[in-house]
């Protein structure tokens, strides 16, 4: 939980001010554990890990055919987060 609690530090955010967590891809059973004890409630279930990403690429597909056609859309949310903290996530959750 060394990653999770270093972006909430780079965000200047804490832990009671995260609302809900929600999961995306696959085998999040353990990730959804960790994170439940860390923050003290679990994981949304309203939606699949795996539909998730589904309806993510949708959605930035959908995005990214607009941008050609100038869309007047005044701004996106892309990479929230940095793609190395994802990948250092996956090591860090190989070498549990």
């Amino acid at each position: 939980m060394k990653l999770v609690d270093q972006a909430l530090k780079w965000s200047r955010m804490n832990k009671s001010s995260i609302d809900d967590i929600i999961l995306v891809g696959e085998s999040t059973l353990g990730v959804s554990l960790m994170l439940e004890k860390h923050f003290g409630k679990a994981p949304w279930k309203g939606i699949d890990p795996e539909v998730a990403i589904v309806h993510g690429a949708a959605i930035l597909a959908d995005i990214l055919n607009q941008e050609k056609y100038d869309s007047g859309c005044s701004g996106y949310l892309l990479d929230v987060y940095p793609l190395t903290l994802g990948k250092l996530a996956l090591i860090s959750l190989t070498h549990v």
